[in-house]
């Protein structure tokens, strides 16, 4: 019996535009009827995709690739790890010797981003609930802030995935970088992953590894399916992830999500 079902929201939740269709909710809806746990796993901000989880009546969001998970009724943290202010002066500094176009920070309320492009204008329509803020000094300027991971953008995807392998070798023992998107490359705390989260959800609510079901379409959703015992992997995803999958379902504008609960989940 499946008690717990973990979703990436972009292009997985959501179809293509943003928006979750009357039948993923209603799909949603039922499985929490029958006594299920549904919750969303995102790299968005909290503060991005907190009134989308109050709106479909979830309990728990898990944000910015697992460095935090909150409670929607209040929005209290279960559990945060977020990057050092050292961390972040030493991604940082690295990044930008690399001369990379697009440097993005994100805590669990703004997004910090270094000049205006199409990752400036990707995030004011899609997360109207946040704050994208220009800071061309981001290490001076964000000392204050809260920092939950460091992105690099770039249109290139090849580009990014060259130099998630070439990072890897060079912090795999400090911090976990992986793909968002096909365009978004992004630095966290070793062991802050969405897989953790999960686990952590899961033994709050002595949950088993084979009562968990994930789905996903990007890279670092790989680690939500380490710990499901069935990782979904959508029709539009990621070859990737969908490698990694048992199972793929339909695209995201097509109800893949809404038609494999519908088939393989409720009562």
């Amino acid at each position: 019996m499946i008690k717990l079902i973990a979703a990436d929201f972009d292009n997985t939740l959501c179809d293509s535009n943003k928006v979750v269709t009357e039948r993923t909710r209603e799909a949603i809806k039922k499985f929490q009827n029958q006594g299920g746990l549904f919750v969303i796993a995102t790299t968005r901000p909290y503060y991005a995709i907190d009134q989308i989880a109050r709106d479909i009546g979830l309990k728990y969001v898990i944000a910015s690739q697992g460095a935090s998970i909150r409670s929607v009724a209040d929005n209290k943290y279960l559990y945060k790890n977020f990057l050092t202010r050292e961390d972040s002066k030493e991604i940082l500094t690295f990044i930008d010797k690399r001369i990379c176009r697009q440097v993005l920070l994100f805590s669990d309320k703004e997004i910090h981003l270094i000049r205006k492009d199409i990752f400036y204008d990707k995030f004011h329509s899609e997360m109207p609930e946040s704050t994208a803020i220009i800071n061309k000094n981001l290490l001076e300027n964000s000392k204050d802030m809260d920092i939950a991971q460091i992105m690099v953008g770039s249109i290139f995807e090849k580009y990014l995935i060259r130099r998630m392998k070439k990072w890897r070798k060079i912090y795999n023992d400090k911090f976990d970088i992986g793909l968002c998107d096909r365009h978004l490359l992004n630095f966290v705390k070793k062991d802050v992953s969405k897989g953790k989260a999960i686990q952590i959800v899961a033994k709050k609510f002595d949950i088993k590894k084979e009562e968990i079901i994930s789905f996903g379409d990007s890279e670092n959703d790989k680690s939500m399916f380490d710990y499901s015992g069935v990782g979904v992997a959508m029709g539009n995803a990621m070859k990737i992830l969908k490698d990694k999958a048992d199972a793929i379902c339909e695209d995201c504008n097509n109800d893949g999500l809404a038609k494999y609960i519908e088939n393989y989940v409720l009562k």
